[in-house]
């Protein structure tokens, strides 16, 4: 299997569980979050992933997962604009 570089959007329960399976099979994760990535300094050491902003999340990657709530999808638009056309982006 191809080494993808996958960025996740959400460091909740549903995030952490993601980025933790994919590190283990061997891709390349960076995650996202609403507060910024010195928030995620601890999720950094507990998951292998590298934490950025949502700028950097939809740059250079082959995989976008969602793992937000519903209801905060829509606040994600402006960061979405910037996604390339052939990133596969999963809800």
């Amino acid at each position: 299997m191809k080494r993808k570089k996958i960025g996740i959007i959400g460091a909740g329960l549903v995030g952490t569980a993601l980025t933790k399976q994919l590190i283990h099979a061997g891709h390349d994760v960076q995650v996202a979050n609403s507060r910024g990535p010195s928030t995620l300094q601890s999720f950094e050491k507990e998951t292998g992933a590298k934490a950025v902003d949502l700028g950097g999340v939809v740059s250079d990657v082959d995989i976008l997962i969602l793992a937000v709530p519903l209801e905060n999808i829509p606040g994600l638009r402006p960061s979405l604009n910037n996604l390339p056309q052939n990133v596969v982006v999963l809800d």
